[in-house]
């Protein structure tokens, strides 16, 4: 990645504007979910948001609980860095598919991690039973 090739969400690199908070919030999630676990210093230079505006930020998403720190690294110049990482269990999302002939839902973490999933086969009066229910709720 070089320079100009700086994390960008929609072709936008981060602000340090207060009225950027959500962009930049999404900046860095997106940014930790691409590349797996980064200090402040690998965020600040792949967004261009400084020391102070990325600090609020970690911290405001480590409050929601959407962020968390890594175990702290040692070995390299200067104080230990901490990486830090999506937290699994910040949020979760479903996926669910309707078919003639079965039912399926998914259960997935903030990481990508299947944490369950339920398959049930219908027989065909079953499907056309939910479909015209669905049908009816739109």
């Amino acid at each position: 990645m070089n320079s100009l090739e700086q994390l960008q969400i929609n072709g936008q690199l981060g602000s340090k504007h207060d009225a950027m908070k959500k962009h930049n919030e999404k900046l860095v999630l997106h940014l930790v979910r691409i590349f797996g676990h980064q200090t402040k210093s690998e965020i600040s230079a792949k967004t261009g948001l400084t020391a102070q505006t990325l600090s609020r930020i970690m911290r405001s998403l480590e409050d929601c609980g959407l962020l968390m720190r890594g175990a702290r690294q040692k070995g390299k110049k200067g104080q230990p860095s901490t990486p830090w990482l999506l937290n699994p269990g910040g949020a979760h999302f479903v996926g669910m598919k309707l078919g003639r002939r079965s039912i399926e839902a998914v259960l997935i973490d903030f990481c990508g991690k299947i944490c369950a999933s339920y398959r049930k086969k219908l027989r065909i009066s079953e499907a056309s039973r939910i479909g015209r229910e669905l049908n009816r709720r739109r």
